[in-house]
C-alpha cells in the first residue's frame, strides 16, 4: 500500500504531466533572487537547497526533496523572490506555468491538504533550527542539524543512518551559522565519541540525540 507521500507524488505527476523534464547538475541555480517566478517546479529527482547570501557567507533556509513543488510558498505568499534555489546534486524537475499549476492544485483537495501539512512541518522545522542556531553551543548546533537531516533524509544501512544528500561541510556551516573550520572540529569530536563516521553517516542516532539534551 502506498504512503501518503507517494500518493501525493502520483497526483502531482498528473498536474505536471504535459511538460518535459529538465536536468540540473550539482551547483546549478534553478532560480535566482530578483527573477520573476513564472513557473512552478515539481522536483522529481534529487534535492534543491534554498539559501540567502549574507555578507560573504550563505544561510541555508530549506532543503527540498523529491515530490516538492518549488517555489510554491513564494507564489502563494505573493512575494518577490530573494533566494537562491540550487541543485545539491543531479536534479530532475518538471515545470508548469504558475497559473496552470495553481489551478490544477486547487482542484485537487487531497493535494491541497497534503501541501498544507508539509508547510506546517517545514515551519516547525525552521523554528527548531532557529532555536538551536541562536541558543546553543557549536557542538549541539552541529549535532542537532545532523539529527534533523537524518530524520528527514536518512536511510538505514548496515545498522547506521546515512544522510542521502550531496552535503558538504560548507553547507552544514551555512545551516548552523558557524565557520567551516568550527564545523570540522565539532565533527571530529563526534567521530571520536563513536557517534558518526563522517558528516553523512551516523553510527548511533539515539546517542547523537542525547548530545542535544
Amino acid at each position: 500500500m502506498k504512503s501518503e507521500r507517494m500518493r501525493l507524488r502520483d497526483r502531482l505527476e498528473l498536474v505536471f504531466a504535459d511538460f518535459e523534464d529538465q536536468q540540473y547538475q550539482k551547483g546549478d541555480i534553478v532560480l535566482r533572487p530578483g527573477e520573476q517566478v513564472s513557473h512552478l517546479y515539481l522536483l522529481r529527482q534529487g534535492a534543491v537547497r534554498q539559501y540567502v547570501r549574507v555578507g560573504e557567507g550563505e544561510v541555508t533556509i530549506h532543503i527540498y526533496r523529491e515530490g516538492a513543488v518549488v517555489p510554491l510558498a513564494l507564489v502563494l505568499a505573493g512575494v518577490k523572490n530573494r533566494f537562491y534555489f540550487e541543485a545539491m546534486g543531479p536534479v530532475t524537475v518538471r515545470r508548469t506555468a504558475v497559473g496552470v499549476g495553481l489551478r490544477k492544485i486547487e482542484d485537487d483537495e487531497m493535494v491541497l491538504k497534503e501541501l498544507l501539512r508539509r508547510f506546517a512541518q517545514a515551519t516547525l522545522g525552521l523554528a527548531t533550527r532557529i532555536e538551536y542556531v541562536l541558543g546553543e553551543r557549536s557542538g549541539r548546533r552541529v549535532a542537532g542539524l545532523l539529527v534533523y537531516l537524518a530524520e528527514r533524509f536518512g536511510e538505514k544501512r548496515g545498522g547506521k543512518t546515512v544522510i542521502k544528500l550531496a552535503l558538504t561541510q560548507r553547507e552544514i556551516a551555512s545551516w548552523v551559522g558557524l565557520a567551516r573550520e568550527t564545523v570540522s572540529r565539532e565533527l571530529k569530536r563526534l567521530k571520536a565519541k563513536g557517534l558518526i563516521v563522517d558528516h553523512k553517516t551516523i553510527i548511533n542516532l539515539a546517542k547523537l540525540k542525547r548530545v542535544m539534551e
